[in-house]
């Protein structure tokens, strides 16, 4: 076992840690999150995922710069957590946002807010003001669909879908295929997240 964890699946232009408002971990595992979670996902309704939440709770490591190994993920996420969907109506999204400015930032893809006073502002979604009349389909966590990091708001939600995906594989997952085209993993900070 220990030589399998010190199987080198791809290499990293620069150390990766969390912080708040966001984090370059926060942001590369957000990102991947959605963007490999979007090709598994097969809608009856043929709506994709509009975004992604994640606790900043979850993620427990760095990553480092230069080689990342098998144990570097165990180590960035130990639990055995998987993918759902949750599909929120606009007024429990906005409860989300809200719950995101009072944590002062958590892990997201797909959008962006401004945090005043530990309030959401100036919602986005997919680069489209956010639409309180509209429903809205959220990648997350088992942990968190259950209220983990009271997280209450998706216990609202109108339909939950499995993608049956484990988190810590897609994450290895996604380093592997990149590292097969010579490709180093890489984050960077973009304002998703910002504080007035």
């Amino acid at each position: 076992i220990d030589s399998e964890m010190n199987i080198v699946i791809g290499y990293s232009t620069q150390i990766m840690e969390k912080d708040k408002p966001e984090g370059l971990l926060c942001n590369f595992v957000a990102d991947l999150s959605l963007e490999e979670c979007k090709k598994y996902y097969n809608p009856d309704d043929n709506k994709n995922i509009d975004m992604c939440l994640l606790n900043y709770g979850g993620l427990r490591a760095p990553l480092p710069k230069g080689k990342i190994t098998v144990r570097n993920i165990f180590e960035l996420m130990p639990f055995e957590n998987e993918f759902f969907v949750a599909t929120l109506k606009g007024e429990d999204c906005h409860e989300m946002f809200n719950y995101i400015a009072e944590a002062k930032g958590e892990p997201i893809s797909g959008f962006t807010l401004e945090i005043k006073d530990s309030t959401a502002y100036n919602i986005s979604i997919n680069n489209q003001p956010f639409c309180v009349d509209s429903t809205y389909k959220i990648l997350t966590s088992d942990y968190l669909i259950n209220g983990g990091d009271r997280m209450f708001f998706f216990s609202k939600a109108i339909d939950i879908d499995t993608i049956n995906l484990k988190i810590r594989d897609v994450i290895m997952n996604y380093i592997i295929e990149k590292n097969k085209d010579s490709i180093k993993i890489s984050s960077k900070l973009d304002n998703r997240i910002s504080v007035s």
